[in-house]
């Protein structure tokens, strides 16, 4: 968690002047409670690694993913030009996070849900960019999960 705050911390601060706009993204796991409390610790920890394997292969090299610990996952992807490159890979990301697992009365159907802010219009420092996606975060949590929200769609 340090290290991948550090990183974000560095890139939006070095863009104070420049003219990149970045992506900041909380991913949070919809229903990683009830797959530990009902599958166990076991199938939760394979979500996990699935989840991060799921991040890594939608985002670029020079994308930091980090885990900020339980069952939540922060994204900065670089140098992002247009609404819809965002759009596009979180969709993506939302298509393929809706997995179950378990069989039966067992199973866990799981989603994901995403909360974004821009840098640097949206904030130019970790904690504001982490306040303001938690914001879009939770409209998305209150809307039904499973989902994605921008904290404020402003024109690149």
């Amino acid at each position: 968690r340090a290290t991948t705050e550090k990183l974000v911390t560095e890139i939006v601060s070095q863009n104070m002047e420049g003219n990149d706009a970045h992506a900041f993204l909380i991913c949070d796991l919809d229903n990683f409670k009830t797959i530990n409390d009902t599958l166990g610790h076991q199938v939760g920890d394979k979500v996990l690694v699935d989840s991060a394997e799921i991040l890594k292969k939608h985002f670029r090299k020079t994308d930091i993913v980090g885990r900020l610990g339980g069952d939540e996952f922060i994204v900065l992807m670089q140098n992002i030009n247009s609404f819809s490159a965002i759009k596009n890979t979180v969709g993506r990301l939302v298509t393929e996070f809706d997995r179950t697992y378990g069989e039966g009365e067992k199973a866990v159907r799981t989603t994901i849900s995403i909360g974004i802010s821009l840098s640097p219009m949206q904030g130019s420092n970790f904690e504001t960019l982490y306040q303001n996606a938690d914001q879009a975060l939770y409209r998305v949590k209150e809307s039904g999960r499973n989902g994605f929200s921008i904290f404020e769609e402003e024109k690149l």
